[in-house]
């Protein structure tokens, strides 16, 4: 598959021990929990802070690059009480001091025996929980912010055997 994709079908993995991962080959290897009824995916962004200083003998503003910040994930959830064993350990997660490490997976698998589609990896601390109790026209909703703790990484799409 080539040009754009849709986010759909894409998937929410979680592994709650935080295993420290250093490629994406190591978060491959790892045991994943998938949170399911995911409602809308966040950004994963990463920006660097801008370091400014004015040079007044030349008239001119400068900037450098600062620090890097990974920022946070927001995930919205419909929530499925304790039917669903990822939206149990991200609520778990909420209350650890701990990194978990996340995956999101897109819908590009090209297919064959342990083909992997992109995916998408990162350590995070689940700072934020939030209940959507919305009106009676939708369904509760559940939203969890993840600050990014460490390198995003990105694994291109597999193809297995046998595909």
């Amino acid at each position: 598959m080539s040009g754009p994709l849709s986010a759909s079908k894409a998937k929410l993995w979680m592994e709650a021990t935080g295993t420290p991962c250093a490629t994406i080959a190591e978060y491959d290897a790892l045991t994943w929990v998938r949170t399911k009824f995911v409602g809308n995916f966040g950004d994963l962004t990463e920006t660097f802070a801008a370091i400014e200083y004015t040079d007044v003998d030349e008239g001119e503003d400068h900037v450098l690059k600062g620090n890097l910040s990974r920022g946070q994930f927001q995930v919205d959830l419909n929530y499925a009480g304790t039917a669903d064993a990822g939206q149990v350990a991200m609520q778990t997660a909420f209350d650890s001091i701990e990194n978990v490490n996340i995956k999101v997976t897109l819908n590009n698998d090209p297919g064959g025996t342990n083909s992997k589609p992109t995916r998408f990896c990162c350590p995070a601390k689940v700072m934020e929980k939030k209940y959507m109790l919305g009106d009676g026209k939708r369904v509760v909703g559940l939203s969890f912010i993840l600050r990014i703790d460490g390198k995003i990484l990105k694994g291109d799409p597999v193809v297995g055997s046998g595909g």
